[in-house]
């Protein structure tokens, strides 16, 4: 099938709520316990693990949206690959609050800036200084994997 085909497919509205309530669930609780975890790995014993949690939430992401529709309109997977992106960005996010609070630096300056969504994604720019980091790449690579996995097994 086309994908215009696809796109002209009926969405129900007994399928959309659920999903988008499963997706916004997840991307809450996700990104803010997933952060957490992140920030205590980081923080305390000096070790990123950010490409676990990446795998965990596409999967807890997916299989979760997959279980709230009962008929497949491509519109799912593309909005739960929205919600990884979401949900990513509120785990950095706690993180990054996480930091400022241990660190007493908690301001409204701070917090703002603690906002701003571009920097999270500042890893994918191939222009960047250390992109071809060890790290940077494990990152990018991991990152991929949990957009595909949210798109395939949210299917």
């Amino acid at each position: 099938m086309s994908l215009k085909h696809e796109f002209a497919k009926p969405i129900l509205k007994n399928d959309l709520m659920p999903v988008l309530r499963s997706g916004f669930f997840m991307s809450f609780t996700g990104g803010l316990i997933l952060g957490l975890i992140h920030f205590i790995f980081t923080y305390y014993f000096s070790f990123s693990i950010i490409w676990l949690l990446l795998l965990v939430l596409s999967h807890l992401m997916a299989t979760r949206i997959k279980q709230s529709y009962q008929t497949y309109h491509i519109l799912y997977p593309l909005l739960s690959v929205l919600f990884f992106l979401f949900a990513y960005y509120l785990m950095n996010v706690t993180m990054g609050v996480g930091i400022y609070i241990i660190l007493n630096l908690v301001s409204l300056e701070n917090i703002l800036l603690i906002l701003i969504p571009f920097q999270y994604f500042r890893f994918l720019l191939p222009i960047s200084a250390y992109f071809f980091s060890v790290n940077n790449l494990l990152q990018i690579v991991f990152f991929i994997i949990g957009i595909v996995y949210a798109y395939r097994y949210s299917r």
